[in-house]
């Protein structure tokens, strides 16, 4: 099979996902706050369990994202916003990858409307970055993130998939030290673009110029985001 087989395969796996009982979620404590909802940490209820022992170990910690239906119908227009909710829940069913979270399960209320992922402890790179020495990170640290980073959205595109938020707060940091990258209601498909069209249109020299003009977006790009990763704030709060 080759790759474009492989590719378009990729596109349209949807993993199966768990309808989550509401009544069967402990909550934690609120972990963050967007737009349209709250992110709560959680654990789901293991059934059976008899021992607070076997508790801790067999109930997953999970970020569940709730969002009120009512705020959501507020703001919608064009029944835009009820439309990223659901795209955003079909792009986490695509997803198999150590950098990018798994759908733990969909929830649904009269009241609201939401969904559970994998949970981070290292926080998110924002915050990491705060405890740092001289609050920056080493250039190899960098370096490191950027290629997963890369990985990332390399992956995403292959998806069909543009992501459209990127900031340290969306990259968490997983327990090994890895990133993952989360928030995607603002993202978009691709538009897919057929390697006929591509072949009929390119010449070696429009091909140069393509190439020059990747390199200084990806320059650009790294540049960006190494500034924003190590700039401190302008005002420092006390």
């Amino acid at each position: 099979m080759n790759n474009g087989d492989d590719n378009n395969n990729h596109r349209n796996l949807i993993i199966p996902t768990t309808v989550l009982d509401f009544h069967n979620i402990k909550i934690i404590s609120a972990v963050g706050r967007g737009a349209k909802g709250v992110v709560f940490l959680s654990k789901v209820k293991a059934k059976s369990i008899t021992h607070e022992d076997d508790v801790s170990k067999k109930e997953p910690w999970i970020a569940l994202k709730l969002i009120s239906k009512a705020l959501l119908q507020k703001k919608n227009k064009n029944n835009g916003e009820c439309k990223r909710v659901l795209f955003e829940q079909q792009i986490l069913r695509r997803f198999d990858h150590p950098l990018l979270p798994r759908l733990r399960g969909i929830l649904e209320t009269e009241q609201l409307t939401g969904y559970a992922i994998d949970f981070c402890h290292g926080g998110n790179m924002h915050s990491l970055r705060k405890k740092q020495s001289e609050k920056t990170f080493s250039e190899e640290i960098i370096r490191f993130y950027a290629v997963e980073l890369v990985l990332v959205l390399e992956y995403l595109h292959n998806l069909g998939v543009v992501y459209r938020d990127l900031k340290p707060e969306n990259i968490m940091i997983q327990e090994t030290g890895h990133i993952m990258l989360v928030d995607f209601d603002l993202s978009k498909k691709l538009n897919s673009i057929s390697p006929q069209s591509l072949s009929c249109n390119s010449s070696p020299s429009s091909d140069s110029g393509t190439q020059n003009r990747r390199r200084k977006f990806r320059h650009r790009w790294f540049s960006r985001f190494y500034c924003k990763c190590n700039s401190g704030p302008l005002v420092k709060v006390l």
